[in-house]
């Protein structure tokens, strides 16, 4: 377990990091941990300050992984009119323009997840309903248009959309969903497939508030 702290607008960040290791595992850590450091001071580069409620380590380039997130949302740390999202961070210091695949219109490659979020209570799990930005665009007419929701679909799979990029780090929003109450929860997000383009480039996920489409 990787453990940091920062300070932003005077408060206190932990992050955690629980990384496997492996042969390339230490030099891994580092890169990703120095990332997860950086994600926090964007916020305030951005002119949007703002503490993820939890940040984790994870490998989104191959498929079967798997992780969950415990979330504590209090008073002191959320706002319930507010929107939140599982956030997806890739950090990219050789600039490596593949990565643009991700952002085109429509993007030449898809990022897809599994992500639930489940409210604890009493023992018990109830599901928190979540959607993506999954989206259709006409080249003819450069139109977007919705797709059915994630409900609607019938589906927990997230399409994972670009949102944007600062410096060597790109970010991206799996899913967004407002917390019904204060208390306790659960994220659980797996990788359903292999993306061969991501396999060079340490990744992590973060619990925020949702921006630039938050209230």
């Amino acid at each position: 377990m990787l453990r940091g702290s920062t300070t932003e607008n005077g408060m206190r960040v932990k992050l955690l990091a629980m990384v496997a290791m492996g042969a390339t595992a230490t030099r891994l850590a580092a890169r990703v941990f120095a990332g997860l450091v950086l994600c926090v001071c964007l916020a305030g580069c951005l002119g949007k300050p703002t503490v993820p409620l939890a940040t984790v380590p994870f490998d989104v380039s191959r498929k079967g992984e798997s992780v969950s997130i415990p979330v504590s949302v209090t008073e002191e740390n959320a706002n319930l009119e507010f929107i939140y999202t599982v956030a997806v961070f890739l950090w990219n210091p050789d600039k490596d323009p593949r990565l643009s695949d991700l952002s085109t219109y429509p993007p030449r490659q898809r990022l897809c997840l599994r992500v639930r979020v489940w409210h604890l209570v009493n023992g018990k799990e109830i599901a928190v309903r979540v959607n993506d930005r999954l989206f259709d665009y006409d080249r003819n007419t450069q139109t977007f248009t919705r797709v059915p929701s994630m409900s609607e679909r019938k589906t927990d799979i997230a399409y994972v959309s670009s949102s944007g990029i600062v410096n060597d780090v790109k970010s991206m929003d799996s899913v967004h969903f407002r917390f019904p109450e204060y208390g306790q929860y659960r994220v659980d997000v797996e990788t359903v497939m292999d993306m061969p383009l991501l396999y060079a480039i340490p990744s992590w996920l973060t619990v925020q508030r949702d921006f630039p489409h938050g209230k």
